[in-house]
């Protein structure tokens, strides 16, 4: 059984095989979700932007979709370029945790680059967690830097938020990667 479900404003559009999916629900209790992503094409290049804004409900929503604005608004898939872009954008709202990752599927690489309590990973063969460093984006953020990670044919980039326990794995579930 397959069931996709949308609700909201649509994901831009990407062309070619690539294959993206999300999931934000508000925490329970509240009207709005504080999390936000986006995802983009540059030519070759998929760039990908998933933001936790401070705290929950309508405050965290707005600093997610200040973040979400900058993502899509900035003129190319450079991860760093694009986390100082957000962090500058995000200084008039709560702030709030964000990675972004440019996937560059010709070179099987993805540099990826996180500020806060974020996360992300590459999903293969195995499971290599990806370097999130301390800071809040629009608040304090010392260190902005990307990582370079390598990644096989079929593989899946996951980004998410501290919704989300950090100590997850798919290896109790056997070929759950290789299914929709």
């Amino acid at each position: 059984v397959l069931a996709r479900l949308r609700a909201g404003r649509a994901p831009a559009a990407v062309a070619g095989d690539w294959q993206v999916g999300a999931v934000a629900v508000p925490k329970s209790g509240e009207p709005v979700s504080g999390d936000a992503w986006a995802v983009r094409q540059d030519g070759t290049l998929l760039c990908c932007m998933v933001v936790d804004g401070l705290g929950h409900g309508p405050q965290a929503a707005e600093a997610a979709a200040a973040a979400v604005d900058q993502f899509e608004s900035a003129p190319a898939c450079d991860a760093v370029a694009i986390i100082e872009r957000v962090h500058a954008g995000m200084r008039a709202t709560r702030g709030g945790a964000v990675a972004v990752a440019c996937v560059d599927r010709s070179r099987r690489t993805v540099a990826y680059c996180g500020v806060g309590n974020i996360a992300g990973a590459v999903a293969g063969t195995g499971l290599r967690r990806m370097v999130s460093l301390n800071g809040t984006a629009g608040g304090v953020a010392s260190r902005i830097r990307s990582f370079d990670y390598a990644f096989e044919a079929g593989a899946a980039i996951l980004l998410h938020s501290d919704g989300l326990s950090a100590s997850w794995s798919t290896a109790p579930y056997p070929g759950l990667m290789a299914h929709d």
